[in-house]
């Protein structure tokens, strides 16, 4: 596989740990009648952290237009849509960074506070580096250069690996503690 594939298709399913983790009070489609009647979940926690889920939940499609914009960029060798591309990506890292934040402060096992945690280890270490990355790259190649730099970097491997379990830790949490239904 040539590297620029392969760093193409890290960037996406990377992203999409991101959109998955920040979409976690999903509770279903509306078929099963788990979403109120306007479409949105019914969710019964009004805490701040359930307030941010409902927040998250609807910006999860912008979260993965901008995986899907960012890797189409890559491939059209589109700098203008790389650069738009990434700032939608760091703009998203932010209200992902608030999101882990209070629920690592709303949990009550150390599990589910670890994966909170962990998820903004990720956001820090990847997610906003790579926007970085891409809003200041002065072509797609300097930015492709740039991102093989990033994922080369040991630090990485333990939050990569760990990155979907704490997306499904973190969903769950946030379907209970909202009673999301």
């Amino acid at each position: 596989m040539k590297q620029s594939t392969l760093i193409r298709a890290s960037v996406a399913g990377i992203a999409i740990v991101l959109a998955l983790s920040l979409s976690a009070c999903r509770s279903g489609d509306s078929s099963t009648g788990a979403v109120g009647a306007t479409g949105a979940p019914s969710i019964q926690g009004g805490d701040e952290f359930c307030n941010i889920a409902v927040a998250a939940l609807a910006s999860a499609g912008d979260v993965t237009k901008a995986s899907t914009d960012l890797v189409t960029a890559m491939t059209g060798n589109d700098i203008n849509a790389l650069h738009t591309a990434s700032q939608q990506i760091l703009d998203n890292s932010t209200q992902a960074t608030h999101f882990y934040t209070l629920g690592a402060a709303a949990a009550n096992d150390q599990a589910t506070k670890d994966a909170f945690t962990g998820l903004s280890q990720f956001v820090a270490q990847y997610s906003v580096p790579m926007g970085q990355a891409g809003v200041s790259a002065a072509t797609v190649p300097a930015f492709t250069a740039s991102i093989t730099t990033l994922f080369s970097d040991p630090a990485l491997k333990p939050l990569l690996q760990n990155a979907a379990g704490w997306a499904q830790t973190t969903s769950t949490f946030t379907k209970q503690h909202c009673a999301i239904g």
